[in-house]
């Protein structure tokens, strides 16, 4: 059975999957550097408080939202999501302070009508009196309208953020595929014609390295997701929201010991909320007895329902988190290559966003040294139009096609990546098993995996090991190459004589071609780029 077809498959979604998981990792570290998150939702902040700025800006200093981003007074942050529990109370705060009295009014529309003529956007009070019709009198119903108003104008920030995280991924891959030439078009050709290529990529990609990639490949940021309901953050959010309602339920002039003791206990809220930010998830049980100790200045019998159980949902999430289990990745089937290296750990003043942008770009290094045409050397360049001087030949009209050619593989690769890592991990995934399912290929060779080692003849001395036995080589496509070691495999690599710094020790792509045309040599139309164990013994002199 030729699987030559799903063989060109497999390396193009070998590819797509790797330049994705790059891709991703860049646009991570773009969205986290320029605050990407907090930028649509201060958009989404300013739509829903009728296109004024400046007042939205005063909106985001009331301290229930300052509280929901990490910041300092140098460097101000911006919360990358709020939830309609924190933004309601902490906006009807706003209002109720621009009024003259500062005190929340009886009704929805009693504050209507106070806010007239202050410092409110005409198109968002217009919006509040449609929403208070039917509920002029019943606040919980006027704030559940507002809350749903403010999530329907979150839903579509949403929509914003998703579309300009598909056009930055694509943008991303379009220039990652420019600076490194990783032209599709260029792989699936020699893929097509290089049956050793082929086999080295087929066995790399049933490796356990590319599965331990495929599990950790994340999928791309649509939108910003709701706090869950079991972090504690969360939790402290709802507290502090609570409280920040009681205390404007509680004027100083009526009743100043509970107003100061309400604020006292917001402050505790907020700086319970520090400690917890410098505890791993791990240790978060310490800090249960403090956390019920928050509401005890408060009287029990004066205390609303909402800060009671905002303090006990608290107590029930502060709970020890396991650390997460390092993923197992499946185990190679059989004749599958053993697994690649794993990628340079971080540095320790590196940031973990550009670390894994490092190790995204040394796994498509990877591939570059199986041999697939990726980078800037002369055998990558595409050569659809023949006839064409090497280097720079703008003067020639078959220089600019194959430029195209270039051009067109690069924004492939940009709309590949727009699917996103986990898409063609799936589809690598569902190639490998097809290509598993037919007939099963015959062996390069009829040896034994692990073959005896030679017979020294009489009075000869014992061949010396040429290294530790028992290491597989990765690339390795037959039984034989996998039962070199790294030693031995640059001596092939010198009896084909490459050059003793190009000796890599792994079966790259310019010892695949120096292997191939050493096949022909000595029996023209046999060259396959894969060594069986008696060509082996003939380049290792055996």
């Amino acid at each position: 059975m030729d699987n030559r077809l799903i063989d060109v498959a497999i390396g193009l979604a070998l590819v797509f999957a790797l330049t994705s998981l790059l891709t991703t990792a860049v646009q991570e570290a773009w969205s986290q550097m320029k605050g990407k998150r907090g930028l649509f939702l201060q958009k989404a902040l300013v739509s829903f408080l009728g296109d004024d700025n400046a007042f939205a800006l005063k909106v985001m200093q009331h301290p229930l939202l300052v509280s929901l981003a990490p910041q300092t007074k140098a460097n101000p942050g911006k919360p990358s999501y709020i939830e309609a529990s924190s933004l309601v109370p902490a906006l009807l705060g706003h209002l109720i302070g621009l009024t003259a009295t500062k005190v929340r009014p009886a009704s929805p529309q009693g504050l209507i009508e106070l806010l007239q003529g202050k410092a409110v956007p005409q198109e968002f009070l217009d919006g509040l009196v449609a929403l208070s019709h039917g509920v002029e009198n019943d606040w919980p119903a006027f704030e559940a309208r507002l809350g749903g108003w403010w999530d329907a104008v979150n839903e579509r920030a949403s929509g914003w953020f998703k579309r300009d995280v598909q056009l930055t991924v694509f943008v991303i891959g379009v220039l990652t595929a420019a600076a490194m030439n990783i032209n599709p078009i260029t792989v699936a050709t020699r893929l097509w014609n290089d049956e050793g290529l082929r086999a080295a990529i087929v066995s790399y990609a049933s490796g356990e390295q590319v599965a331990q990639l495929a599990a950790r490949a994340p999928a791309p940021a649509i939108a910003p997701s709701p706090v869950p309901a079991g972090d504690p953050a969360a939790r402290l959010g709802a507290l502090s929201t609570a409280l920040q309602d009681a205390i404007a339920q509680a004027p100083a002039g009526d009743n100043a010991l509970t107003h100061k003791r309400l604020v006292a206990t917001l402050e505790r809220v907020l700086n319970f909320k520090k400690s917890l930010a410098q505890l791993p998830p791990a240790q978060w049980s310490d800090l249960q007895p403090s956390a019920r100790l928050l509401l005890d200045d408060l009287p029990r019998e004066r205390l609303p329902a909402a800060v009671r159980l905002a303090q006990d949902q608290l107590v029930d999430t502060l709970v020890p988190r396991p650390p997460a289990p390092a993923s197992q990745a499946p185990a190679a089937g059989p004749g599958a290559a053993a697994s690649a290296p794993e990628g340079k750990p971080c540095r320790a003043a590196e940031d973990a966003s550009l670390c894994a942008v490092r190790q995204r770009a040394e796994a498509l290094e990877e591939l570059q040294r199986l041999g697939l045409p990726i980078g800037w050397s002369e055998s990558a360049q595409p050569q659809y139009f023949h006839g064409c001087p090497a280097g720079f030949a703008p003067a020639h009209l078959c220089w600019w096609g194959n430029r195209l050619v270039s051009l067109l593989g690069w924004l492939i690769v940009g709309l590949a990546c727009t699917l996103g890592a986990p898409f063609w991990f799936d589809a690598l995934s569902r190639l490998v098993r097809l290509r598993a399912s037919g007939d099963k290929p015959q062996a390069s060779s009829a040896a034994p995996a692990t073959p005896a080692p030679p017979v020294a003849a009489a009075g000869a001395a014992p061949a010396a090991p040429l290294g530790p036995v028992g290491t597989a080589m990765h690339d390795a496509t037959t039984d034989a190459e996998r039962a070199l070691t790294e030693a031995q495999v640059r001596a092939v690599q010198r009896a084909l004589l490459i050059a003793e710094g190009d000796c890599s020790g792994w079966f790259d792509g310019k010892t695949r071609l120096r292997i191939q045309a050493w096949q022909d040599q000595r029996q023209p139309g046999s060259g396959t780029g894969a060594l069986n164990q008696a060509e082996i013994d003939a380049l290792l002199g055996r």
